[in-house]
């Protein structure tokens, strides 16, 4: 089916990416961000403060600065770091080392955003 194709060319495009993104810069971590995203005045300062948890937590899977329940309404606490099961993508932090020793390895061929929200990649 037409779909098909479209999934598997988004899902190698993403696994191209990060691993040039990797090969190319010395960084232990990239952002991954969708095209449309408008970002907050501490969006990098938020994953400056963030990254770091990544590195001494080995629960930790990602940072995300996205929140679908993020509005003005809801968030009462705005400097409040939340943990969740969910995997939000969007706006992302991706280390090197998940990257290199666990996602390059076994990134799926379709869907994978789906694939990354399963709970056995956690």
């Amino acid at each position: 089916p037409k779909w098909e194709v479209g999934a598997k060319r988004i899902s190698r495009h993403y696994k191209w990416s990060l691993a040039k993104a990797f090969q190319k810069f010395e960084a232990p971590a990239v952002i991954v961000l969708e095209d449309d995203l408008l970002f907050s005045p501490d969006f990098l300062e938020y994953f400056q403060a963030a990254g770091p948890l990544l590195d001494c937590d080995d629960s930790l899977w990602i940072a995300s600065a996205w929140n679908d329940n993020g509005f003005e309404h809801l968030v009462h606490e705005p400097k409040r770091l939340q943990r969740t099961e969910f995997m939000p993508g969007l706006g992302w932090l991706l280390t090197r080392k998940l990257w290199e020793k666990e996602l390059s390895k076994k990134w799926p061929d379709m869907h994978w955003d789906h694939w990354l929200r399963e709970a056995k990649q956690h």
